[in-house]
């Protein structure tokens, strides 16, 4: 349930903030990660595409990085879509 609470909460940020490219919520408790949502908006056309898995090598990264500096990663991981001149 915690999971469908996430993918609204995704959605509703990428909905309201055009500049998004990505929103990545992490479903377990941060200590112990095993399962993250994802949701992609794709720039050419109006299309998401939601993905529920495991952690990418990057997702992975950032959470070592954060346990290693002894911070606890932030629940929701965001990407901004590249600004082309």
């Amino acid at each position: 349930m915690r999971e469908v609470a996430l993918i609204h909460d995704s959605i509703h940020m990428i909905l309201k903030q055009p500049e998004l490219h990505t929103v990545t919520a992490f479903c377990s408790p941060l200590s112990n990660v095993k399962e993250r949502v994802r949701i992609t908006r794709h720039k050419k056309r109006m299309a998401y595409h939601l993905e529920i898995g495991r952690p990418n090598y990057a997702e992975r990264q950032y959470l070592k990085r954060c346990k290693k500096a002894k911070r606890s990663p932030s629940r929701f991981l965001f990407k901004l879509f590249a600004k082309v001149a």
